[in-house]
């Protein structure tokens, strides 16, 4: 789509064409973008030209999601007089992939890592070297090869590198067709009543994070997200409507399921048994996330903004509003919380919310959650980890990880017969897989270490040290 009397100036793209195909070392598996390549006017193709076509054409409408071709990590973003916004994704087989005549910019930045079928832009018609909107993709093994040295034809390369493992993954969870991954933790993926392949498939994690597979409906107590394929193509569709993937009610992740592409803004990756081909599974997609908001029992801790029809106070810290933006505790039912970040509130039974690893520990000295004295609940605080036997909502903001905040806990519990039933803490096995005492053991607290806060007759709260230090992390 490079005409003749624009591309003759453009000394820039001067080039040399290279046909091998050449397999190299890491085995990197590519996909076509589109599969309408223009192959009338294809790779090397002079027609109405002044220099060979330097890649292949995909006419698409405006605005249409470019997915990128394989794994990679993105590299360059750039803008050409000749080809618009360009993206360039450099591929572990040491080759770079280049995206032309975008509408606008990458939304993605260098140093950005992308899973192949990741949306990367979107189709435009900028560069005045552009006649109608489509996507001008290139092959080279060089970073400027999109404009100027030596490429490949992107549809050989991309036909000759279209076979290798079946292994999807996106933040830090894969999908395997083949078996388990070696060096993670998996579970087996199955559905009884459906014998097509799936007889060695698993869901793995780089960490233990406590993941569990049903095919027999949702597990009490855990957040399960339904995988399901309801295209009639699908003829056990029934079937794997009652399957679900599980995590821990306070994992640090959100899974979230979509049977027709991926989800916007989300880490998201293929799930496809290659036997079931045909059958719909093609573009199913399970998308990995942050989680952002933590329950147990009445309470809830949002780092997302105040929760719809519950009684929410804001946390703040003035001198940690970037990271400590639009926090809110919240429960379901009103019981006069309020929060403090001068030092605990005159009258009332305070509890004190810090954390000794913060980078700047002395600011949450002085923050305190505090409750009416006649409050149906006593809160206490853990910034090393879940207690076992108690009830506890999870703090967890995953802008301050810095500040440690990975592994903090508010307990709650009942000061009378009228207090809603709250259900005691752990999910079996002691956290979430992102913290670990030295000796590697789950988080949790241990024989010898501190009681919880208690309140105090002034209405603040009295703590112990000599809690367990724990190394907090996250996937």
């Amino acid at each position: 789509m490079e005409p003749f009397g624009k591309l003759a100036g453009i000394a820039a793209l001067a080039m040399s064409i290279v046909t091998t195909t050449n397999a190299l070392a890491a085995d990197v598996c590519y996909r076509y973008p589109f599969p309408n390549p223009n192959v009338a006017d294809g790779f090397g193709s002079l027609k109405n030209r002044a220099h060979p076509h330097r890649g292949v054409d995909f006419p698409q409408p405006a605005g249409t999601g470019i997915p990128v071709i394989a794994d990679g990590v993105v590299v360059l973003r750039a803008k050409s007089g000749c080809l618009g916004n360009v993206v360039v994704v450099k591929h572990a087989d040491g080759m770079f992939s280049g995206y032309s005549h975008m509408i606008a910019q990458s939304p993605l930045g260098t140093g950005t890592r992308v899973t192949k079928g990741k949306i990367i832009g979107r189709v435009g018609t900028t560069g005045v070297c552009s006649t109608g909107p489509h996507l001008h993709l290139t092959m080279s093994k060089s970073i400027n090869g999109y404009a100027f040295g030596q490429v490949q034809d992107p549809l050989a390369y991309m036909k000759a590198h279209d076979k290798c493992s079946c292994d999807r993954g996106n933040g830090g969870v894969t999908f395997s067709c083949d078996g388990k991954n070696k060096g993670k933790t998996c579970v087996a993926i199955t559905e009884p009543d459906d014998k097509d392949g799936w007889d060695n498939n698993y869901l793995c994690t780089d960490k233990d994070i406590g993941l569990e597979w049903s095919s027999d409906g949702p597990i009490e107590g855990m957040r399960c997200t339904n995988i399901t394929e309801p295209s009639s193509k699908e003829a056990h569709s029934k079937s794997w409507s009652n399957n679900f993937v599980c995590l821990p009610s306070d994992s640090r992740l959100t899974l979230e399921w979509n049977s027709k592409g991926e989800i916007d803004k989300q880490d998201c990756f293929n799930w496809n048994e290659p036997k079931e081909k045909g059958n719909g599974w093609e573009d199913n997609n399970l998308c990995v996330s942050a989680t952002t908001d933590f329950s147990s029992g009445i309470f809830t801790f949002s780092a997302d903004g105040p929760v719809d029809d519950q009684t929410c106070v804001r946390l703040d810290e003035p001198k940690d509003a970037k990271k400590w933006k639009n926090n809110y505790f919240c429960s379901t039912v009103d019981i006069g919380m309020q929060w403090s970040s001068e030092g605990p509130i005159e009258g009332m039974t305070c509890t004190n919310i810090n954390e000794p690893k913060d980078e700047t520990p002395a600011v949450w000295a002085d923050n305190y959650l505090c409750l009416p004295k006649d409050a149906p609940y006593i809160f206490s605080w853990s910034s090393n980890g879940e207690p076992k036997g108690q009830s506890c909502t999870r703090w967890y903001e995953a802008d301050d990880l810095k500040g440690s905040w990975g592994d903090n806990y508010l307990c709650a519990t009942p000061q009378n017969a009228d207090s809603p039933p709250v259900p005691t803490g752990g999910n079996g096995n002691g956290d979430d897989g992102g913290g670990y005492t030295e000796d590697g053991q789950p988080d949790g607290f241990e024989e010898g270490c501190s009681t919880v806060p208690q309140p105090t007759s002034e209405g603040g709260s009295s703590d112990s040290s000599g809690l367990l230090t724990i190394a907090a992390g996250a996937i």
